[in-house]
């Protein structure tokens, strides 16, 4: 299976290898210096098929749902590099929730989705953004008690962002 995300100078491209279970992610940045070049990236491996890329303006997000991993790469335009974030340790700690990320301009937001084994769950919304001087911070906090029934929540509910807003429907 093959995704592809798309922002204002770089692309992202998301295989996933079913059989061996795992996944490989790559991405391209446009080169400013030189007219239909590409800058590419070394390949992310993740070890796993359930896997999540967001975009924002200058970043991409990686997120392994399965193994519980979130990975921060903002474009460096200086050094013409991606700059390699680990961003596990803003996940809960529960080891079965399932982590959602949406993202857009130069915010994005993970939802922490735990499985439902009776009643509402509370579910981690976290925001995180970047400021003028291209740091990155953290904007708010909060938890949302609600449970999806079935057993693909996935396909049951949606996230996503614009430049002013993000949504959660179910």
């Amino acid at each position: 299976t093959a995704n592809a995300v798309a922002s204002g100078d770089f692309v992202t491209f998301s295989f996933k290898d079913i059989s061996n279970q795992k996944s490989v992610i790559y991405a391209f940045h446009k080169n400013n210096l030189a007219f239909g070049e590409w800058l590419e990236m070394d390949p992310i491996q993740m070890g796993a098929t359930k896997i999540n890329v967001a975009t924002g303006d200058n970043f991409f997000l990686a997120c392994d749902q399965t193994n519980r991993k979130l990975y921060r790469y903002t474009w460096n335009e200086f050094g013409k590099e991606w700059l390699f974030s680990d961003q596990t340790a803003a996940l809960s700690s529960d080891a079965n929730a399932v982590p959602y990320i949406t993202a857009t301009n130069k915010h994005y937001a993970i939802l922490d989705y735990m499985q439902p084994v009776s009643g509402e769950r509370p579910n981690k919304l976290t925001l995180y953004y970047q400021d003028s001087n291209y740091e990155w911070n953290k904007g708010g906090e909060k938890i949302l008690p609600f449970t999806i029934g079935g057993s693909k929540p996935e396909a049951s509910f949606g996230f996503t962002s614009g430049s002013s807003f993000i949504a959660l429907t179910y």
